[in-house]
């Protein structure tokens, strides 16, 4: 455990006193939806700028002592974990809790993802959700209560392999606006928008979590900028 801190600023943000950092690292961008094969529309491949992202933020956390990394079970986010993987002889173990949010976990008998992108009810859906920020908008969707609940899960079994330390989590911007949506206390479940291959870091310590940084992409520039 690190020297103890008396200044309680510095304790209440685990400031130099926490044991244990979480690094949550969205994915690089995936094909656009026009782009995608039937089987790809909720677990496509990264694109060109996607492969480049990945790289990108692999050599950015090169120079870090990391202790282990996760990810989903989806491409996107595996490919992620393996490209920072590949700098510290390490592993990427799968945990398909961290998966992102399942919109639609079967499409409606007979409909095609093109058509129901033209549902009526499916637009409205998607003008609750920009007013409320909750998943549970959409009429197909996994809801938001068991969306927090499963996230909440994967990182709990996370915290319990690890107590101290540097891990890294390559997961979803859903997933990563849930999970700091409760630490912080945020009712809505999508509250900001992280970039792709965006670092995000939150610290462990004193039996807390307390946010240290959200979107960090000065290792993205140029066209690697996207969200």
């Amino acid at each position: 455990m690190n020297t103890p801190v008396s200044n309680p600023l510095a304790r209440a943000t685990l400031y130099e006193c926490a044991d244990l950092e979480l690094v949550l690292v969205r994915h690089g961008q995936q094909i656009p939806l026009q782009d995608r094969a039937e089987d790809e529309q909720t677990d496509p491949p990264l694109s060109g700028i996607g492969l480049r992202q990945i790289e990108a933020v692999g050599d950015h956390l090169a120079g870090e002592s990391i202790d282990a990394i996760y990810s989903s079970h989806l491409v996107r986010a595996h490919d992620t974990g393996k490209a920072i993987a590949k700098h510290h002889n390490l592993g990427v173990t799968v945990l398909k809790d961290l998966r992102e949010i399942e919109l639609v976990p079967e499409l409606p008998k007979g409909e095609t993802w093109a058509e129901l992108n033209k549902r009526p009810d499916w637009v409205t859906a998607g003008e609750e959700f920009v007013r409320t920020g909750r998943w549970s908008s959409f009429p197909f969707s996994e809801t938001s209560d068991s969306f927090r609940t499963r996230i909440s899960a994967a990182f709990d079994q996370i915290l319990e392999n690890h107590t101290s330390g540097k891990v890294v989590i390559a997961c979803h911007g859903g997933v990563i606006n849930t999970f700091v949506a409760q630490l912080l206390g945020i009712e809505r479940d999508f509250w900001f928008r992280t970039a792709h291959c965006a670092v995000n870091r939150v610290l462990v310590g004193e039996g807390r979590l307390a946010v240290w940084n959200l979107n960090e992409t000065h290792h993205m520039s140029g066209d690697l900028a996207t969200a």
